[in-house]
C-alpha cells in the first residue's frame, strides 16, 4: 500500500492507494491545522481501511510549491513515517501533479496554486510528444496582475477560484483528483527507482516564509 500526503494546499488531505490506483481518500483537513491534525488522520485513516503501517510500503508526499507550514509538516511526517516502516520515499511537486490531471487533447495547461492571500504560482506546460513538458519557469503573480494571463488558448487547473477570469478555462470536471495524480506518479517514479532517502527530500518554496527575527538577535 501507498500512503498519499498533499498538504500543499489551504488544507491537507490524504489517500491510500494500491500500485498507483487510489482506494481511499480523506476528507480536506482544517487549514493551518496540519500539526494537529495530520498524523492523527493518519491513524484514523489507517485504521478505517484496517491497514496496519508495516503494510504501508511507499510514501508520496506533494512537495509544493504551497503553505509553508503545511509544506514543512508533510514533508517532515513522509520522512518519519518512511523511516520508521522502512518504506520507500518519493516527492512529487504539486505543479506537475495538477498538469497531469488533464487529457493531452488540451495542449496547453497553466496550473494555478494559491500563494499566501495575495497571490498564486503558475507555470505553463505543453503536451509534447508523449508527455507534459514545462515551457516556463515557475513564477509568482499577485492576485492584481492576475488579468495577464488571460488567454483562451490555454487550460487552467488547480486553484482557479483565486483567478475571476477562470471560469471557462478550467480543466474538465472529470479531470482525475490531485490525490489520485500524486498516487499514479508517485508509483511510477517508485516502478522506475526514483526514490529519495528522507534526508534528501525538500519541499519547493516559492517564496521564503515571513518569520519574525527571535527578540533576542534584534539589533
Amino acid at each position: 500500500m501507498e500512503l498519499i500526503l498533499d498538504a500543499s494546499a489551504e488544507s491537507t488531505a490524504i489517500g491510500l492507494s494500491d500500485q498507483g490506483t487510489l482506494k481511499w481518500d480523506s476528507a480536506n483537513l482544517d487549514p493551518q491545522q496540519h500539526t494537529r491534525q495530520l498524523l492523527p488522520a493518519i491513524l484514523s485513516a489507517l485504521e478505517q481501511t484496517g491497514t496496519a503501517f508495516r503494510e504501508i510500503g511507499l510514501v508520496v508526499v506533494a512537495l509544493g510549491p504551497g503553505p509553508f507550514n503545511g509544506l514543512r509538516v508533510a514533508a517532515a511526517t513522509a520522512k518519519g513515517i518512511a523511516v520508521g516502516v522502512e518504506a520507500a520515499l518519493v516527492g512529487v511537486p504539486t505543479m506537475r501533479a495538477e498538469v497531469h490531471r488533464c487529457p493531452s487533447s488540451l495542449h496547453q495547461v497553466r496550473p494555478v496554486l494559491r500563494a499566501g492571500r495575495a497571490g498564486f504560482s503558475t507555470a505553463l506546460y505543453e503536451w509534447q510528444g508523449h508527455a507534459w513538458e514545462q515551457v516556463e519557469e515557475l513564477t509568482y503573480i499577485a492576485l492584481q496582475d492576475a488579468h495577464l494571463l488571460a488567454d483562451s488558448t490555454v487550460t487552467l487547473c488547480g486553484d482557479t477560484t483565486i483567478l475571476p477570469h477562470a471560469q471557462s478555462q478550467n480543466c474538465p470536471e472529470t479531470c482525475p483528483s490531485r490525490l489520485q495524480t500524486l498516487a499514479s506518479l508517485g508509483w511510477k517514479d517508485y516502478a522506475e527507482g526514483q526514490t529519495v532517502i528522507p534526508a534528501a527530500l525538500q519541499p519547493i518554496y516559492l517564496r521564503p516564509p515571513h518569520i519574525t527575527t527571535p527578540r533576542d538577535r534584534r539589533h
